[in-house]
């Protein structure tokens, strides 16, 4: 038996994701595509300069972030 370690190659892409609230901005981002691990990472990010119990149906979002793949 032989043991190695190797390092996979990453692929980091840019994503931009966004559109209306219809429901609740964390439904909406899942709906687009955003993982639940993302949408918490953003919610703690921003959790002091936004007010998320203010947002409302009809309000606009936009997420811009990179996303680490390895192939």
């Amino acid at each position: 038996m032989e043991i190695y370690k190797a390092e996979k190659p990453a692929i980091v892409r840019k994503r931009e994701i966004g559109g209306v609230i219809e429901t609740s901005l964390y439904v909406d981002m899942v709906k687009q595509g955003i993982s639940p691990e993302i949408i918490d990472q953003f919610a703690d990010l921003y959790g002091w300069s936004v007010d998320f119990q203010r947002l409302q149906k009809g309000d606009l979002f936009k997420v811009v972030f990179e996303e680490k793949n390895h192939r």
